[in-house]
């Protein structure tokens, strides 16, 4: 939907012109509600067919835009022997790959391109010369982000230009194209094209495109120097995006008409759609309406056969309602017609072995009465592993996504036509070439392990050549573990690298990793070397805690102490079940504080520790050695509630329990306590639930105020990112009643937005390791924001372990439960005083997780009742967002500043 509001007024510039002929115009963008300029706005200008131009509005929300007069589309001035035509891409949206059928009469020279919506080329020109006949490009669009995209394909009959949508999808590889030449196709070509090259009215229609308002649309006459200024609506936080559709593909036919099934991809922030079906393109008007669609998809009764019809579905989630989706067009089936025959496979020819990387190209025979084919291609011969699903294709050919070496594929194919579809036809089975070997593992020359007085510069490391390697990547740490890197660097020819700018008397680990056709070797067994220099000044550090012999220490997770060493800039810790040092079980390079929190110790088993100072000159001696025996500790790594295990339970290391930080002092400002809560759409919808219940409750203190700055799609990423207006939106929130030093209270409820792998502990790299920096780095930006602000408590998420959609923002288990132990790591790390900059309290709000309906300590249990569209996604319905108010609400009844 584009907004009506529009203002245009008419002026003349003195502006340079940057071509003959070429005229500007100047667009502005203005908020609706407080008339301010829109800076970064979108504008993109295109007359007809023509490749768009486009610009971003700067701090006085306006740009110029420069527009070449068009070419005629009139159809009586086209040239017979230039013939040229092109049909619409398929499919649109796209998730890798696209097709662009056209037609030429005579032979010519045809040029692709491909164009951001900012006009910025994304796709080089690509040049073909084809003969007279049908032709297809292919456009592969891994490489580039979602979003719209132009393409313009220039002939000699003149240029035609269009736009596809990429989807979210694969976003691997670059950006290219290939020709398909001389197939046979009877694509649906549009009446007109452009031709012989004409001036024309300059009538021209501008967008304009702006994260959090609505799109702005004006069609205009213009001459030079016209200005025109649009009005633009914001929209509010819980707006969700259109849709896009799935399934009936764009351009399907044969569809019985009996109860159509239609299917789209939703957004997080939705609540609900609805459905249109029309036989106008434009909607004028509608056959089939359904509203309140709880699920993403839709049975559509009471069409007629043998007609064609046009669907499209709109969002609404808890701040209004989005545009309507694209438009996709499906035809009914006709009874009188017969179905289509059988598609028979042809190339490649089944059984073919070494099919060349890394795409193959698909051909069968046309099949009686079809108008269009569906492609399967799959890894196993019951077609259980799809790699390509695609439907409604034009053509007797399509392109498979990219296939991996030394694999067997199977696909087949089968036809639509009026009378509906057909049986699929024999499956074809085909081996791509096998890839190479993977490299052998390097073996490490010089320096030797253990070298010392080492150069500090130019330094070479040198290794052994490993079979089947072309390049290595090398890593430098001060840690053995590698956990921190000191230097890297990839595609190394030889078998030598030099390192540089090494510090005096200090130990390095390095290692080396070959690469090769088949793939990446595992990296070599780690050297270590020590550079020469001065001994350092530093004293070693006086071991505080665990104290040496001490018993019953934690094996989930255990906390190391030591005294300040005076111009120590920071300290290493080793922690080892070897008294020599032999074996290292944990190790910490460059902890900024005397303090360290240190998990998954070994139960039942004696440990040894110590800790040297560091400076820029070098590090101290090492301390002196502490032992400590660890105690029983439990380990069953079952999902247990939190507030259900004690501290000796762990689940794969980390310890059990709430970790208690004590009692935090809160006190008004004139007379007013604010709680803010930050998060993303599910805290939204909690906190809003907590504000309609208990607002001016009864049991409530009139000091207390409650602002909901929580924002759908913002999970923690988002709110310490800088480059946001998250913190200014809330501080107007804020200071629309209240002062900001008011804030006192901020309710956290804690989420990663961007856990796509899945990761989930015991994998170092799991989505709980990024969560506790993240939510360290929140509670910082909470001090920098709102410096009044005296306590932050911290919520992990709800249950999802009923969510089955496979979005980066649904959250399935274990990772939710994790992010309870995330919460407890990062308060355990304020109490050490590893957080600097915050906030003088962070601890727990309300723990609301709870393994489904096992209720958790304080009673709290989640079926399919508590979530809406049935656990499809994570968001609370009604009922689930009352229970965490209701959580909230009792929770904070403990307080004294809270109840009346």
């Amino acid at each position: 939907m584009f907004s009506s509001f529009l203002l245009l007024t008419l002026c003349f510039t003195s502006q340079p012109l940057l071509a003959q002929d070429t005229v500007q115009a100047r667009v502005c963008t203005r908020d609706a509600s407080g008339n301010i300029p829109l800076q970064g706005t979108t504008i993109v200008a295109q007359i007809a067919d023509q490749q768009p131009v486009a610009g971003t509005t700067s701090s006085d929300g306006c740009v110029y835009i420069q527009i070449e007069p068009p070419t005629s589309t009139s159809t009586e001035d086209e040239l017979p022997t230039r013939g040229f035509q092109v049909a619409a891409p398929y499919p649109n949206p796209v998730q890798q790959a696209v097709s662009i059928p056209f037609s030429a009469d005579l032979s010519q020279q045809v040029t692709l391109s491909l164009y951001d919506i900012t006009g910025r080329e994304v796709l080089s020109a690509f040049d073909a010369q084809v003969t007279a006949g049908y032709h297809r490009f292919n456009v592969d669009m891994g490489g580039l982000v979602p979003g719209l995209y132009v393409y313009r394909i220039q002939s000699a009959g003149g240029v035609v230009s269009g736009k596809v949508v990429k989807a979210i999808g694969s976003t691997g590889g670059g950006v290219h194209a290939t020709l398909d030449a001389g197939y046979e196709i009877v694509p649906e070509f549009p009446e007109v094209r452009a031709s012989a090259s004409q001036p024309q009215d300059m009538i021209v229609t501008f967008d304009a495109v702006r994260q959090g308002y609505l799109s702005a649309r004006t069609t205009q006459d213009i001459s030079n120097g016209t200005e025109i200024t649009l009005q633009m609506e914001q929209l509010l936080p819980g707006v969700p995006s259109a849709p896009l559709l799935l399934s009936p593909a764009n351009g399907a036919v044969g569809i019985l008409e009996a109860g159509v099934s239609v299917a789209w991809l939703g957004d997080d922030l939705a609540d609900y759609y609805a459905v249109q079906v029309s036989q106008s393109s434009e909607f004028t008007s509608v056959d089939f309406q359904q509203e309140n669609l709880s699920g993403t998809t839709a049975s559509i009764t009471g069409l007629d056969p043998a007609t064609t019809y046009f669907w499209r579905v709109r969002s609404t989630g808890a701040d209004g309602t989005s545009e309507w989706s694209l438009a996709y067009r499906f035809t009914t089936v006709d009874n009188g017609v017969p179905l289509p025959g059988i598609p028979a496979p042809e190339s490649p020819a089944n059984g073919t072995n070494n099919v060349v990387l890394p795409t193959a190209q698909l051909v069968w025979s046309t099949a009686s009465n079809a108008l269009n084919y569906n492609v399967q291609v799959a890894t196993s011969s019951d077609f259980t592993g799809l790699i390509l699903d695609a439907a409604a294709l034009p053509a007797t050919t399509t392109t498979t996504p990219d296939l991996a070496g030394g694999t067997t594929y199977f696909w087949r194919v089968q036809a639509n036509g009026e009378g509906g579809t057909g049986d699929w036809s024999n499956a074809y089975s085909f081996s791509t070439e096998q890839v190479g070997s993977i490299p052998d593992t390097p073996v490490l020359s010089a320096p030797m392990d253990g070298a010392v007085d080492q150069v500090t510069s130019n330094l070479l490391l040198s290794w052994q050549n490993a079979a089947g390697a072309s390049t290595y990547n090398m890593q430098l740490s001060t840690v053995s573990d590698f956990s921190l890197i000191a230097q890297e660097s990839g595609g190394i020819s030889t078998n030598a690298a030099a390192v540089f700018e090494l510090a005096g008397n200090q130990t390095y680990f390095w290692r080396i990793q070959a690469s090769g056709p088949g793939g990446l070797s595992e990296w070599s067994i780690p050297y270590s070397f020590t550079t020469a220099g001065e001994t350092s000044s530093l004293t070693p550090p006086t071991l505080l805690a665990p104290s040496d012999g001490a018993t019953g220490i934690s094996p989930s997770s255990s906390g190391f102490s030591w005294d300040a060493v005076a111009g120590a800039s920071n300290y290493t810790l080793q922690v080892t079940t070897v008294s020599d040092f032999s074996v290292i079980v944990h190790e910490k390079g460059e902890v900024a504080g005397t303090s360290e929190v240190v998990t998954g110790l070994v139960a039942n088993t004696e440990h040894f520790w110590r800790v040297r100072a560091n400076d820029a000159g070098g590090s101290s001696d090492w301390s002196a050695v502490f032992s400590f025996t660890t105690g029983e500790g439990g380990s069953s790594n079952e999902m247990i509630a939190l507030d259900l295990m004690s501290p000796s339970d762990s689940y794969y290391g980390l310890h059990g329990g709430l970790v208690d930080n004590g009692t935090p002092t809160v006190t008004a400002t004139n007379g007013k306590i604010v709680i803010v809560a930050i998060s993303m759409s599910n805290g939204f919808q909690e906190y809003n639930r907590f504000i309609e219940l208990y607002e001016n409750h009864p049991d409530m203190a009139d000091q207390i105020e409650l602002v909901n700055c929580a924002v759908g799609g913002s999970a923690i990423e988002r709110w310490i990112e800088t480059n946001n207006d998250l913190w200014s939106k809330c501080k107007d929130k804020v200071t629309n009643k209240h002062s900001l030093d008011q804030v006192k209270v901020i309710w956290a409820k804690n989420a990663d937005q961007f856990t796509e792998h899945g990761l989930t502990l015991p994998d170092p790299n799991a989505d709980y390791y990024d969560l506790v920096n993240n939510i360290g780095s929140l509670m910082q930006r909470i001090h920098a924001e709102f410096p009044s602000v005296q306590a932050v408590f911290n919520s992990s998420r709800i249950w999802g372990g009923y969510v089955s959609d496979n979005k980066q923002a649904a959250r399935g288990e274990p990772i939710s439960y994790e992010g309870g132990f995330a919460t407890n790591t990062v308060i355990e790390q304020f109490q050490q005083g590893q957080i600097s900059n915050a906030p003088p309290w962070i601890g727990w709000g309300p723990y609301i997780w709870a393994n489904g309906t096992t209720p958790n300590a304080s009673g709290i249990f989640w079926d399919l009742s508590d979530f809406q569209d049935g656990g499809v996604n994570q968001h609370p319905s009604a009922n689930g967002a009352k229970k965490v108010a209701d959580a909230l609400h009792e929770f904070f009844m403990q307080f004294d500043w809270y109840r009346r």
